[in-house]
């Protein structure tokens, strides 16, 4: 070996030259690398495209949804004013004329009505003017999908890396939701058809109403023995069980003796000191046209006609005053259901002592405070008047073998419990007249209810709620049908 090749040798083997032979490129590799990125940048490149492609078409998806719904809620919102508009071309003919600045409101108003769409009022066609222009559909409250476009995503697919994009997105979730809706419509239970649950609700709003009277109206003193017992005679006499027809009718007759007997004694007290032959004479034709089925209007225009004719003939002031407080008292007896059947009987059986029925009133007022819930707790009260209860019986229609002192404590035992508790029973009464009113709403509501069960059906909350009044109409359920 020469020389100068032991000093080349030793130059390449040096640390020096070692490092520049590492540090100086090769050629080959240093291509195909170049080559090798540009192949993964044009791929990255393409990818990108692609996702900026379908982010294009997303946001025109997405702009299409949001117009349908926003459409969708002005249909909807102008189908609650009961505007016919059912479709978008109608929509947009309707929004053609409310914003045409050329026409006034009233011009508006006869453009519509030639379009078949009946606005009643100027105040009526602002808020339809509100309603079709409201709304923005890029605005976020506006992502959830029509149905329509929905199912048509799904049945088209939406490319998996929009899908990643949009996860958490509102848009995702109104897809979702729009799935789960459309699930939930094909394969859930269906709601109550719209024409039933509006009858529900019609009827429950009408019970609910009934419910509320008949709760202030229900009262604890309905349930005491004592009305107990008067709501059971009350009942028993519109059945017409035997014997209680009878004495519904010398109970009504005694109360309006009760009632009128004011009258009655000033009746008496004229007769007795006013006896000229001309007062006598109105006496006389009084008594005389008192009758079984009288006409109380026909009755009160005869006393008048001879009112006036007897009144110019009679001298004295005191005279004249007194045959027109003589009318003046028939017209107030006139006005009592019994008051002149009354009358009629006290004339027929000539019973002129009026004071019997004041003694009787006394009696009865003596019974407050009295347990009436047995007629044998007041006989000792009625033997120890029987001769006045004797004096009436012909009044009564009391035959000679009905008379005896339990007949009166019965007929006494009635009397007393409606003076103690008739103003109740009037209350009770109304409370009837409310159940009566409330079942037919209660029954429209329990057959729908029960047509539409939540086994077959989705119920709404209205099907659940409490029915007012249900637990009264059960308590007094009993008397409606007599009551």
């Amino acid at each position: 070996m020469s020389w100068k090749q032991s000093q080349i040798i030793a130059a390449e083997s040096s640390p020096v030259n070692q490092l520049e032979l590492a540090q100086k490129p090769d050629t080959a590799s240093t291509d195909e690398k170049s080559s090798k990125n540009g192949d993964e940048m044009l791929d990255a490149l393409q990818k990108r495209q692609e996702k900026i492609e379908n982010l294009k078409e997303l946001k025109q998806i997405q702009d299409k949804i949001n117009a349908d719904n926003l459409n969708s809620k002005k249909l909807d919102a102008l189908q609650k004013l009961n505007l016919n508009i059912e479709n978008l071309e109608e929509l947009q003919e309707l929004q053609k004329i409310v914003n045409n600045d050329s026409l006034d409101g009233y011009e508006m108003l006869d453009a519509l009505k030639e379009k078949q769409i009946n606005i009643e009022s100027i105040e009526e066609l602002k808020k339809i003017k509100r309603i079709v222009n409201n709304g923005n559909p890029n605005t976020s409250e506006s992502v959830k999908l029509s149905k329509p476009f929905a199912f048509k995503l799904l049945t088209v697919g939406l490319p998996a890396t929009i899908l990643v994009i949009l996860v958490a997105t509102p848009f995702t979730k109104g897809l979702i939701s729009v799935v789960t809706s459309n699930f939930q419509e094909r394969f859930a239970k269906p709601p109550i058809p719209e024409r039933s649950l509006y009858l529900h609700n019609d009827a429950f709003n009408e019970l609910s109403n009934i419910g509320r009277k008949a709760q202030k109206i229900n009262d604890d003193k309905f349930t005491s023995e004592e009305f107990k017992l008067l709501i059971q005679i009350k009942v028993d006499i519109a059945k017409g069980i035997e014997g209680y027809k009878e004495l519904n009718y010398r109970v009504e007759l005694l109360r309006a003796a009760l009632i009128a007997q004011k009258s009655f004694l000033k009746l008496e007290a004229t007769e007795l000191r006013y006896r000229s032959r001309k007062q006598q004479e109105f006496y006389q034709y009084i008594s005389d046209n008192l009758e079984d089925n009288i006409d109380k209007e026909a009755f009160v225009k005869k006393i008048k006609k001879k009112q006036t004719e007897i009144l110019p003939l009679i001298n004295t002031e005191e005279g004249r005053e007194a045959i027109n407080s003589y009318a003046q008292e028939m017209n107030i007896i006139s006005k009592h259901e019994l008051g002149l059947k009354l009358l009629a009987l006290f004339k027929q059986y000539d019973l002129t002592d009026f004071s019997i029925i004041k003694e009787i009133s006394d009696v009865i007022e003596s019974l407050q405070g009295h347990d009436l819930l047995t007629p044998k707790r007041l006989l000792t009260s009625v033997k120890e008047y029987y001769d006045l209860f004797e004096k009436i019986a012909p009044i009564l229609s009391i035959s000679k073998e009905e008379s005896s002192p339990a007949t009166y404590a019965r007929i006494l035992q009635v009397v007393g419990l409606i003076h103690r508790h008739g103003e109740a029973y009037q209350q009770f009464k109304e409370l009837i007249r409310l159940l009566h009113k409330w079942e037919n709403p209660y029954e429209t509501v329990t057959m729908v209810r029960e047509q539409y069960s939540s086994r077959d059906h989705k119920i709404p909350p209205e099907f659940t709620q409490e029915i007012l009044g249900i637990t009264i109409y059960q308590k007094y359920a009993k008397y409606l049908p007599d009551l």
